[in-house]
């Protein structure tokens, strides 16, 4: 096992103190839960990414597709309306 050190306030070292776990342990399960979250909301963010870009390219085709058919039907209906 490896040893990381850093510095904490003294208020922080109290509540550390102050439970009957060893500050080690308390402060493992409190590095692992806070990186599961990081990656919890990492992937979050990729689902989003992809979602969000799939989205976007699905908008540019239709508005493609549009630009291409909507001036002949314009056309079309003015041409109907004329004619009745």
């Amino acid at each position: 096992m490896s040893k990381i050190t850093f510095r904490a306030d003294d208020a922080l070292v109290e509540r550390l103190d102050r439970l009957d776990t060893s500050k080690s342990e308390v402060m493992r399960e409190a590095l692992r839960q806070y990186l599961d979250e990081l990656e919890r909301d990492d992937g979050a963010d990729d689902t989003a990414g992809l979602d969000g870009a799939l989205s976007a390219r699905v908008e540019e085709l239709v508005d493609e597709r549009l630009d291409e058919r909507l001036p002949a039907l314009v056309e079309e209906a003015a041409a109907a309306r004329e004619s009745e």
